[in-house]
């Protein structure tokens, strides 16, 4: 009897252990997150030990599951305000493998052996669970790459009224999946049904939600398409409004500079009479006048912001134009260093033009609130490195660089702080990028080294 107990709960184990291992991979798969070994482990051990325990009770295994997932998204997902997020991510890998281990055992697997479904052999079950496995991870993964679905880029999208449309109906088809399938084991575990009735019914749910995943993920793909192409759009747009400003300062500059080069024709005219008058008093009068008006000329923003030619890329000189223009909105004095032509860095477009406006808009919030009022910008390339330095003045010299970016905590506040998070999160997708902060003598200073 004891040997039996064993020989049952080795075998589940092993089932068990198999299926915790595949919802793992489908969860990394489409979160793109890489769970330390130590938390992998302490699933499958809280998996395993407690599937008989919540199995007994009124079948809540499959409640176990779905709350071990949703505190790997918690924990290691960067999704602590988007609830919602978490909630998709703890469904999607239990349900689809469930969904696709059915479908393959009620309708693939039954044609050449017709009593699997109902089988107690410990080797038929682990035999059964490896292939359900294996068949469920390749099928995942075939319906991700025809349907081309980009769950990174789901998870980057912000805006509320696109998680509702996209998330909420996502997260309410899983769970109806999920809620008949537990009201089928339920009823028979009650005895409201035959054995025969609820395994009829997880066999029919499987075949029809089998059909339905492929639809509703290629709605869930084309939804994300249409929002991405909006925000690309409307990055464009504001691109274009960015790089009008652009131009307008530059021809502010050309007429400065032709202004300036009238009055300097003037001056020389001024300089060589008094010269072949011999009168010194008068050349030195002239010579003190240019220089008081000419100081504040040559030192205008303006020129600095006519470094931005260097930029090859129209797209990122729009968001340095559109920023330092802001600081100096601000009276902010601007430095900007780019000592040679410069363009695109080795990330995509989108996620550069996201860090530049992040790390601009810190560096202007901080030396606005600063008493010298300072930024300065550095863009150029090191060896094989396109290296980006903002540094700005700073009020408060007391700033945690260790929680600088833990999402929600900053120096300005409570619910603040969002934007240093969201550049961690970027970070982490490019492991040839490295970002270095420091604090010294009242300047604060990023510098992003991009391999």
């Amino acid at each position: 009897m004891l040997d039996n107990t064993l020989s049952v709960f080795l075998s589940y184990s092993i089932s068990r252990t198999a299926i915790l291992m595949t919802i793992l991979i489908i969860f990394e798969r489409i979160t793109h997150i890489k769970i330390p070994a130590k938390y992998r482990f302490g699933v499958l051990s809280t998996g395993v030990l407690g599937y008989f325990p919540a199995r007994m009770l009124f079948y809540s295994d499959y409640l176990l599951d779905i709350g071990l997932l949703y505190v790997l998204a918690a924990k290691f997902g960067n999704l602590s305000k988007k609830s919602w997020l978490r909630w998709f991510c703890a469904l999607y890998p239990k349900v689809i493998f469930e969904i696709l281990a059915r479908f393959l055992v009620f309708n693939i697997f039954n044609i050449f052996y017709p009593d699997i479904a109902s089988s107690s052999s410990g080797l038929a079950v682990n035999l059964i669970t490896c292939l359900q496995c294996l068949g469920a991870i390749f099928i995942n993964e075939v319906i991700i790459r025809v349907m081309k679905v980009d769950f990174k880029s789901l998870f980057k999208i912000a805006d509320q009224s696109v998680t509702v449309s996209i998330i909420k109906p996502t997260i309410m088809t899983l769970s109806l999946y999920s809620f008949i399938q537990w009201l089928s084991y339920n009823l028979s575990y009650l005895g409201l049904t035959s054995e025969e009735s609820a395994m009829d019914i997880r066999k029919y749910l499987s075949l029809v939600f089998m059909i339905s995943v492929p639809v509703f993920i290629a709605s869930l793909n084309q939804k994300m398409t249409s929002h991405l192409e909006l925000v690309l759009l409307k990055q464009k747009e504001k691109e274009l409004r960015y790089l009008t400003n652009y131009s307008h300062e530059i021809e502010h500059l050309y007429r400065d500079i032709r202004s300036f080069r009238h009055d300097y024709a003037n001056v020389l005219a001024s300089l060589r009479y008094g010269i072949e008058h011999n009168d010194m008093a008068s050349v030195r009068q002239t010579f003190e006048e240019v220089a008081a008006g000419s100081a504040g000329f040559l030192q205008s923003d303006h020129f600095e912001i006519g470094n931005l030619s260097l930029i090859r890329d129209d797209a990122i000189k729009s968001i340095f134009s559109a920023k330092l223009s802001q600081a100096a909105e601000y009276g902010i004095q601007v430095k900007v260093e780019i000592p040679e032509e410069i363009g695109r860095p080795n990330l995509t477009l989108l996620d550069f033009i996201r860090l530049l406006s992040i790390l601009l808009d810190n560096a202007i919030e901080g030396a606005a609130e600063s008493n010298d009022r300072k930024l300065q910008v550095s863009y150029f390339k090191h060896q094989e490195q396109t290296v980006l330095i903002i540094a700005n003045s700073m009020l408060h010299q007391d700033i945690s660089l260790t929680d600088l970016y833990e999402r929600g905590k900053s120096s300005k506040g409570l619910d603040r702080g969002w934007g240093l998070a969201n550049v961690r999160e970027i970070l982490n997708d490019y492991p040839h990028m490295n970002l270095k902060t420091s604090i010294k003598h009242g300047r604060f200073q990023q510098t992003l080294e991009i391999g």
